[in-house]
């Protein structure tokens, strides 16, 4: 226990980077530049706010939504009104009488914000009676984004519109890979191919060796989807913790031996910089991450004179022969229930279906910054078209079916919302203690902080 205490204080200075999986990671630094400026509506008649990520290429993005929208329908006027670096301060805007009509969220931090039997404040999507055509809408969506759109394990409501498909591929530097004469990696590639890789790349072949295989980024997301891939899981339908298993244990001693052995760990912030094209010992050559920082990847890239590319995260077959996983998550925009005129309500549900949709995808796609969480985009729309600086990255990666998607949040077994955040405040200090502690010795802190917090037993 007084391990996992002590790691707590770790764990809340990276609880954002954790969370940032559901898309608030987003970054751009090639296009466009500056903020794009908001186009007036002088004939409007219907007035809404939005609240997004304080982050330049977030408030680019709505505003570039907000401008097409409103040529389309000069009747309405749309103002970003509030920037935030975390939902916390939604809690702030309403004790303020000052919600916006539509708020970002993160989709494993919607859910207390969501429940009508909490904070409330945001509204249910999928009533017809107020929101037409929302079912046929939701079923154009991949169903892993589907599912984080719940509050918990008894809920069908969908509480927000999921604007992202966030899953783990692997970036490489691909010029160190042709240096050493090494196969570049497939979207079809297996776990085995792939630690065959990692092997050859610290081995060092041509005068060239690298002193790490990848960044194994020290990230919920990452750790969650080998926990499943190990056939393990932190707890079962009914919340009960089962992480102390023949599996858990198998998976914290490859994390061990394996990770210590071939790979860095960190938060991802120093990929783009590990190398250039002359370097003979570059830090490493591949990093977990997600499409939401390819642009930053692609930039640090030509600034350094290395090319990247991409591809889907390896197949770790299951005992049955089945694909293994990989962690999905994304971020999206809510209705408030502090939004309550008719008309407002009617065209902010135009809005976001506005936004999400094929129109409104490529409307954003020279951003660089989403891939469409729509079913239909997974092979068209303008997103496949994005200029990485001359690179030509394998777009496929990001919407590969070589594993399946993973649902990386837990209100779909965990009711209470507090708990949610426990669980995940666990694992994370779990793993943070991975270099130090014996598997006896972390299972046992994991365990007892996770049922003393929940009192699931």
């Amino acid at each position: 226990m007084k391990k996992i205490a002590s790691a707590i204080i770790t764990v809340l200075m990276v609880i954002t980077a954790a969370f940032s999986f559901a898309g608030c990671k987003v970054s751009n630094t090639q296009k466009p530049d500056g903020d794009v400026k908001p186009d007036d509506n002088k004939e409007a008649s219907v007035f809404l706010n939005v609240g997004v990520l304080q982050r330049a290429s977030e408030k680019n993005l709505m505003q570039t939504w907000i401008n097409a929208f409103q040529k389309l329908h000069p009747e309405v006027s749309i103002t970003i009104s509030k920037q935030y670096s975390s939902m916390d301060a939604l809690i702030g805007y309403k004790t303020a009488n000052a919600l916006p009509d539509i708020c970002w969220t993160a989709g494993d931090q919607h859910a207390e914000y969501s429940d009508p039997k909490n904070m409330g404040y945001f509204r249910d999507l999928s009533d017809e009676t107020v929101f037409e055509g929302s079912a046929k809408f939701f079923s154009g969506f991949y169903d892993e984004l589907i599912d984080t759109t719940h509050i918990n394990s008894e809920d069908n409501g969908i509480w927000f519109v999921p604007r992202d498909y966030n899953k783990l591929v692997i970036y490489y530097n691909k010029t160190v890979f042709k240096q050493m004469g090494i196969d570049m990696p497939t979207d079809d590639w297996t776990w085995e191919k792939f630690t065959d890789t990692c092997d050859k790349l610290v081995a060092g072949a041509n005068g060239v060796k690298c002193k790490k295989a990848i960044e194994w980024r020290n990230w919920a997301p990452v750790h969650y989807t080998m926990v499943k891939n190990f056939g393990a899981d932190y707890i079962n339908d009914s919340g009960r913790f089962i992480f102390d298993s023949a599996e858990g244990k198998a998976c914290y001693e490859w994390y061990q031996n394996w990770v210590n052995g071939v790979a860095l760990t960190g938060q991802g912030g120093t990929f783009g910089s590990y190398s250039n094209k002359s370097a003979a010992t570059p830090a490493a050559a591949m990093m977990i991450d997600t499409y939401a920082n390819l642009s930053d990847y692609a930039t640090r890239a030509e600034m350094n004179n290395w090319e990247l590319d991409v591809a889907a995260f390896p197949n770790f077959v299951q005992e049955g022969g089945s694909e293994g996983f990989a962690g999905v998550g994304c971020s999206g925009y809510a209705i408030t229930t502090t939004c309550t005129d008719e008309t407002k309500l009617k065209w902010a549900w135009e809005f976001l279906k506005y936004c999400m949709s094929l129109k409104g995808y490529n409307e954003v796609a020279e951003l660089g910054v989403l891939c469409p969480a729509l079913k239909s985009m997974r092979t068209m729309g303008e997103w496949l078209n994005y200029d990485v600086g001359g690179t030509v990255i394998n777009y496929n990666a990001y919407v590969s079916e070589s594993t399946q998607g993973l649902d990386v949040n837990f209100q779909g077994r965990l009711k209470s919302t507090t708990n949610q955040g426990h669980l995940v405040t666990g694992a994370l200090g779990f793993w943070n203690n991975a270099n130090s502690a014996s598997w006896n010795s972390a299972i046992a802190d994991f365990k007892e902080y996770y049922e003393s917090s929940t009192g699931i037993r």
